[in-house]
């Protein structure tokens, strides 16, 4: 067994085709078939169906599939550890992230790692919480960013920071703290969608201060934290959403915060990854430098909070 046959067969199942594999791997298609008709016979069982019409692992091949890619990425990783030149650090990371981070907490830690390691590139794509682990551990990506703790045993979770929710409003909309369920009752409310890790903390807030969730009057769910502090800006409805999103738009005028004594709520974000993955070096470099970028943020803005 070698790692050509190990690659052909990994290119072969996430293609599904030896043609487009060939390609990816700059190999002939007999060249494909030959060495995963090699990595065949020397286990001794069938590792792809082959029809007319498609190409696919079978039952072992599924199976073969998972450690065929944590021993080539265990490989990649040994030629990363020992290998000696003025950039060591290169590789793309590939990286999903719930919306909240990847706008507002992402853009800063990243300008500073690319200017530390100038070589390693990153690609990220947002996703809701329960998508993003959906995709690290279909292997879509080596890493994701949560804003919950998901039960998925099949991962392992890294604290990055926590910051605290708040209930905005319209610019100039009056609610009166005195009777403020009553008030929130009485008003329209803007979520997130379905599935959103922003959507349950939101609930939960509004538990917090005694709303029973199905009374409320949700006119809107939105996709992303952005477009829903929008909305509230225009008039459509109070909202429940991360103070970082709301910090420039609350700012410049554009919507209230309400005060909501007795109800402190912080969310945490997580970077996810399969338990069983062996992380390639810039995806442990960039899951590092975020967490002590982001940490440092945290920190610093509890003791602004304090100084208030």
């Amino acid at each position: 067994m070698d790692f050509k046959q190990l690659e052909a067969f990994i290119k072969t199942v996430e293609l599904s085709s030896f043609s487009l594999a060939g390609e990816a791997l700059y190999l002939s298609q007999p060249s494909i078939s030959h060495h995963i008709g090699n990595l065949e016979r020397e286990l001794g069982v069938r590792l792809i169906m082959r029809t007319t019409k498609e190409v696919k692992p079978t039952k072992d091949g599924k199976l073969f599939y998972e450690y065929a890619r944590n021993i080539v990425a265990l490989k990649e990783k040994a030629v990363l550890s020992v290998k000696k030149s003025s950039r060591p650090f290169t590789g793309l990371v590939e990286l999903r992230s719930s919306p909240v981070p990847a706008l507002y907490l992402l853009p800063e830690a990243l300008a500073g790692f690319a200017r530390r390691y100038p070589d390693i590139s990153f690609s990220i794509a947002t996703a809701a919480s329960e998508s993003v682990v959906s995709d690290v551990l279909a292997q879509r990506c080596e890493l994701g960013i949560t804003g919950a703790l998901l039960e998925e045993q099949r991962c392992d979770y890294r604290f990055i920071m926590s910051e605290r929710l708040v209930l905005i409003a319209p610019p100039g909309k009056s609610i009166s703290e005195a009777n403020l369920a009553q008030s929130i009752y009485s008003e329209s409310l803007v979520v997130r969608e379905e599935g959103s890790s922003m959507r349950r903390h939101a609930l939960e807030f509004l538990k917090r201060l005694n709303i029973v969730p199905e009374k409320l009057n949700i006119v809107a769910s939105l996709s992303d934290t952005q477009g829903i502090v929008n909305a509230v800006s225009k008039g459509l409805g109070l909202a429940v959403v991360s103070e970082i999103a709301a910090r420039e738009h609350a700012r410049n005028g554009l919507v209230s915060v309400v005060e909501t004594p007795g109800a402190p709520y912080r969310r945490s974000y997580y970077f996810v990854a399969r338990k069983d993955a062996v992380l390639s070096g810039p995806a442990r470099l960039l899951m590092d430098y975020v967490c002590e970028h982001c940490l440092a943020e945290e920190y610093g803005a509890l003791d602004r909070e304090r100084a208030m």
